[in-house]
């Protein structure tokens, strides 16, 4: 019982019009946006190298959901969110674990964004030399009573005339 208008068509957004109109019924039968947590430390919000650009997945998911960021130690997640997005999250507390794993025990959906070998929370880290820490050794305990386990193999791409077998051994 409400109304959505595409203000004018243009040419530039003529193949995303199924897109938008498909957009726009689910948000008239879907008002109220579904709840999603994200816990981590990865900047979906961008940073200075990227003049605090979003990531394209947060500006995406900002148009079907209401994304809350939580920080700090979490006692619970929030008992309306229907989703947890766990973004190379660094989790030191017990309790936050805890209530993650009882999050999804009570039915919630987690989606795990994690980089066993990133570089990105190590801001001090040498280059070439393993970072000391990762989101992966944080939750590792939960990954393994979900039983989920993480591998340490890397795919990449080479340069133009490099060796490929020169990286795949290290």
């Amino acid at each position: 019982d409400d109304i959505d208008t595409i203000a004018f068509l243009t040419p530039e957004r003529a193949r995303f019009l199924e897109y938008d109109l498909t957009r726009m019924v689910y948000n008239l039968a879907h008002p109220d946006k579904p709840v999603v947590a994200v816990i981590g430390d990865l900047s979906l919000g961008g940073t200075t190298l990227n003049n605090f650009r979003p990531m394209a997945v947060l500006e995406q998911g900002l148009q079907l959901f209401d994304i809350r960021p939580l920080s700090g130690a979490i006692d619970k997640i929030p008992d309306d969110a229907s989703m947890v997005i766990l973004a190379q999250p660094q989790i030191r507390e017990e309790k936050t674990l805890y209530a993650i794993d009882q999050f999804v025990m009570r039915g919630g959906r987690v989606l795990a964004f994690v980089d066993p070998l990133t570089e990105a929370l190590d801001a001090n880290m040498t280059p070439g030399r393993a970072p000391k820490q990762t989101a992966v050794s944080d939750i590792d305990k939960l990954l393994n009573s979900w039983g989920v386990a993480m591998s340490d193999k890397v795919v990449g791409d080479r340069q133009r005339g490099e060796d490929v077998s020169a990286g795949a051994a290290r």
